[in-house]
């Protein structure tokens, strides 16, 4: 995985990387073409800037002082106190404010217009003779003239102002500094490329570093499922097919993950096939040799027992007793060897059907009136007829039962059978309340040769699965220990 996660982050970083060279040689022209293009002409441009802003002002100045001279010349006006005639001055000479003061401050007229302050908290100069233009209050976006009308009794002074246009000093001022500033870039211009082209650099290592990161920590997500992936099956090689991967996502490698989930269900559901048939196999086998080897002495056995009792012509009785005794017993061991025979030879054989249209219900009510007396209890759905072997379905059936039996107490027992159809199969369920099964035998049970009883050989449930299979069917068993069982028989509709 250390070979992939190197091949990816190595990508991601190639990926970055591989701009870098014709980028940082394009900034570098760039910055040189800006710093170099047209210095002159903006510097002159800012110069003019200023210099047209220095004549504006001073233009208006120099209009304010005229129209000052021009408005006080009128002295019958101020004679005569009739102020209200020079508001038609305001608006012939545009003034936007016209105040008339005395030597006491005292304010004689007032007219402003567009916002204009008015001209108070201040000193007139006695020894002023002529008119006087100032910023108002050091505000260069207001110009006032102070102009003094002499009288023989006394002195009046003329405050006229005008507005320059909006914000005049903010914009002549940011212009002087703009100016300053290009001055001083046009001293360190080549300290300013360059860092300007370090910035460039500065901050293309730290998308290099953060691509790095994004890249490792990418990488890891993407072949730690990998990485799993791989050590799983290393462990499906070595045999542990019980193994399943954690699903971990949605995208490419978590459909990865539920395939391979789903193909080793299927490699263990077959490896499970197989090594079922394997050992039914080998018990077939061996159970075909039981059957010959064992079969082979029994009828010659019984026979010469049987001799051996007729021959005996004498009269003694507790002998004569004793001989027919034993005659009946290795009689009855004979038989049940026979019995015994008879169910590895049937085991051997794997089973041929004789299928035939039948009635499973009719067949299943026959078959439990011959344990009338066991307490039965029968419940059945309509059941259609269909192909089965009746023969072997009865023995299946009598199989289940008997276990059933066997598995309860006489006193309290209990044993329910329900017929019903599901999904194209007839079902045929086997409840009872005896002892019921372990987990762990649970798994067993339908294997050759395993029984937890004291007799038999193992064999009856073997033979059940596999006759039910020949139908195309299924067994299936639940259990809990010491609440009984439940055998379910699934036989095909459509053999």
């Amino acid at each position: 995985m250390k070979k992939i996660r190197g091949k990816i982050i190595l990508a991601f970083l190639l990926v970055t990387l591989l701009p870098a060279i014709p980028l940082s040689y394009v900034v570098d022209r760039i910055l040189d073409s800006v710093v170099k293009i047209g210095w002159n002409e903006i510097e002159e441009s800012l110069e003019q800037g200023i210099e047209f802003s220095k004549l504006y002002y001073d233009n208006e100045k120099d209009k304010l002082k005229l129209i000052s001279k021009e408005i006080s010349s009128e002295k019958e006006i101020f004679e005569r106190r009739d102020f209200e005639k020079l508001k038609q001055f305001s608006e012939v000479y545009s003034l936007n404010s016209i105040e008339v003061f005395d030597l006491s401050k005292q304010n004689l007229f007032s007219f402003q217009k567009d916002d204009f302050p008015k001209f108070e908290n201040f000193e007139f100069d006695k020894n002023q003779v002529e008119t006087k233009v100032t910023p108002f209050k050091g505000n260069k976006n207001f110009l006032i003239g102070i102009t003094p009308i002499f009288f023989s009794d006394s002195t009046l002074f003329l405050v006229s102002g005008i507005k320059l246009s909006p914000n005049f000093q903010e914009k002549s001022e940011k212009t002087l500094d703009v100016l300053n500033t290009f001055r001083f870039l046009q001293d360190e211009k080549e300290t300013v490329t360059e860092r300007f082209f370090y910035a460039f650099l500065t901050v293309y290592a730290l998308i290099l570093v953060v691509s790095f990161l994004i890249s490792s920590l990418l990488s890891k997500k993407i072949t730690s499922p990998i990485k799993v992936l791989v050590e799983a099956t290393r462990k499906i090689s070595e045999g542990d097919l019980k193994l399943r991967v954690e699903e971990t996502s949605n995208d490419e490698i978590g459909k990865l993950q539920r395939s391979m989930n789903f193909m080793l269900d299927k490699i263990n559901g077959e490896h499970q096939k197989v090594i079922q048939l394997e050992k039914t196999a080998a018990w077939r086998e061996i159970a075909r040799s039981l059957a010959h080897e064992i079969k082979n002495p029994l009828t010659p056995i019984q026979l010469t027992i049987q001799e051996l009792k007729d021959r005996y012509k004498g009269d003694d009785e507790e002998f004569k007793f004793f001989l027919e005794n034993c005659t009946e017993i290795i009689t009855e061991e004979v038989d049940s060897l026979k019995k015994l025979v008879n169910e590895f030879s049937e085991f051997a054989r794997s089973p041929k059907l004789e299928l035939a249209v039948g009635d499973l219900e009719n067949l299943v009510k026959d078959t439990i009136q011959l344990y009338s007396n066991q307490g039965i209890n029968f419940e059945s759905l309509e059941i259609p007829d269909f192909n089965f072997d009746q023969d072997k379905i009865k023995r299946v059936f009598i199989n289940l039962l008997e276990n059933a039996i066997l598995s309860s107490s006489e006193n309290d027992r209990k044993i329910d059978v329900r017929l019903r159809t599901e999904n194209g199969f007839a079902v045929l369920e086997v409840q009872d309340n005896g002892n019921g099964i372990s987990q762990e035998n649970l798994e067993k049970i339908f294997e050759p040769h395993f029984t937890t009883r004291t007799t038999g050989m193992g064999l009856g449930l073997a033979i059940v699965k596999g006759v039910v299979e020949k139908h195309n069917g299924k067994i299936e068993v639940q259990s809990q220990e010491g609440k009984g069982s439940t055998f379910k028989v699934f036989l095909s509709l459509s053999v």
